[in-house]
């Protein structure tokens, strides 16, 4: 429910409307930057038990739930990780034991 409610703070409302001109495209980039903020904050408790920062995280997360559309914030991430967090997840086992 808590990702439910991140994408729903993202600001997108009601139907889906083909921009006029190309200056929706800036109210994307600003709804997919509101979306990873939120999902940022989903993880700020949990921070500790991680394995990778938040940040990291929210743009994987991203990326994997809208594809490459999720993936902002910074620089792409390497296909190393994406498959450690696939295999081994992004919960830190030795922090969240302690």
């Amino acid at each position: 429910m808590a990702v439910i409610g991140a994408v729903h703070a993202s600001g997108r409302r009601g139907e889906r409307r083909e921009p006029a001109d190309r200056s929706a495209t800036g109210d994307r980039t600003t709804a997919t930057e509101r979306t990873r903020e939120a999902v940022i904050r989903l993880l700020e408790p949990d921070r500790a038990a991680l394995r990778l920062p938040v940040e990291q995280l929210a743009v994987i997360f991203l990326g994997i739930l809208m594809g490459r559309r999720g993936a902002t914030g910074g620089a792409e991430t390497p296909i190393e990780t994406l498959v450690d967090v696939f295999l081994h997840g992004v919960v830190d086992t030795a922090a969240a034991a302690g």
